[in-house]
């Protein structure tokens, strides 16, 4: 762990680039700190961090904050008038009144610099209520409020299909959304629901539906009768853990080996011995993965002489290599599984080279 710097080595950094520092203490790198810099700006402030890589005050970036005389004169400069009688910042929006004649105009300083102008100008100036009114009669739509606040403010209205329970913002509805009936998304009632469960013979034990991702209680095809889903993937066919698990489990299993007796499975799955072995690969290699060396990193311990068929050597350490779990994936991805120790030294010679 790096040691924290001291205040005089910090403050010997700042004079042998020109500058002073005006503090008493160093607290740490993300620190502010008041300084005078090389320029003569002794107006400035400074974390050591951004000061080492070489970062100086507004002035010598030539970033300097504006007066409000000079941000003044760069809108009359173009046919425009600033109304503020402060300036805060460059993002701050400021009133003022626009080339076009509008005066009620706000813009920030970085915006106006950008060349950005009123809305107006732009040809995106807000439309009044009688006008968005009549944009949703044009389209044989009823809009049922009483104001109209913005492009993105959801208002209720009458769907031309019908459909008085529709919400809409009005920049969605110029876009050509339209009410779920319309758009064939329309919320399916219980009945319908409950009848999707009892086509595929299961039974919901609810008494209402919400919406498609909340879960529900209902009783499988297969009898149990402690299961919860969400109707979203009950369409997708995913059923309780019982069927899942009988679906991907023995013969079905994508690594199922016909040729093992009851008792290998049994052995397999118990691995006596391995866990305790896996310590101590990892304690003989101080965790660190024999092939590129890195440090705690997702360590795998790998069976030299591969773990199915050498019984003898499953929990003898000789036979284990530390692997970082990158290369533990590509050296299987090139030997397969039934690897040995010939296929570990090419493989090593491969990437050490």
């Amino acid at each position: 762990m790096p040691r924290k710097l001291l205040f005089k080595d910090v403050k010997q950094y700042f004079e042998d680039r020109n500058c002073e520092l005006y503090e008493t203490e160093y607290i740490d790198c993300m620190t502010k700190m008041r300084y005078r810099c090389k320029c003569g700006n002794t107006d400035c402030k400074i974390t050591f961090s951004k000061f080492k890589k070489g970062q100086r005050c507004r002035e010598c970036s030539g970033s300097k904050k504006f007066t409000l005389k000079e941000v003044k004169q760069y809108f009359e400069d173009h046919n425009c008038e600033l109304f503020e009688k402060e300036y805060i910042n460059t993002n701050t929006p400021m009133r003022y009144r626009c080339d076009c004649g509008n005066s009620d105009c706000k813009i920030s300083f970085d915006h106006f610099k950008r060349g950005k102008r009123c809305m107006e100008c732009s040809g995106n100036k807000k439309p009044t209520f009688e006008e968005v009114k009549q944009y949703f009669k044009d389209h044989n739509c009823e809009l049922m409020e009483i104001e109209y606040k913005n492009t993105h403010t959801k208002m209720r209205y009458i769907c031309k299909c019908g459909n008085s329970e529709c919400k809409i913002s009005f920049s969605d509805f110029k876009n050509g959304t339209r009410c779920r009936k319309c758009s064939g998304y329309e919320k399916p009632t219980f009945e319908f629901v409950k009848q999707h469960f009892e086509d595929r013979g299961c039974e919901l034990y609810e008494t209402e539906y919400i919406d498609c991702d909340t879960l529900m209680k209902y009783r499988c095809i297969c009898g149990n009768d402690k299961c919860k889903t969400t109707f979203y993937n009950f369409k997708k066919g995913k059923g309780c853990k019982e069927c899942i698990s009988k679906r991907i489990s023995g013969k079905n299993h994508w690594s199922y080996d016909p040729n093992l007796t009851d008792e290998e499975r049994e052995e397999n799955r118990s691995r006596p011995g391995c866990k305790k072995w896996r310590k101590l690969i990892l304690k003989r290699d101080n965790n660190t993965c024999q092939c590129c060396f890195e440090i705690e990193v997702k360590l795998i311990a790998h069976h030299i002489e591969n773990y199915a068929n050498n019984k003898e050597l499953r929990t003898v350490l000789s036979n284990g290599f530390l692997f970082c779990k990158k290369h533990h994936i590509e050296f299987h991805k090139i030997y397969g599984n039934n690897c040995n120790r010939e296929q570990l030294e090419e493989f090593l010679n491969k990437v050490l080279i």
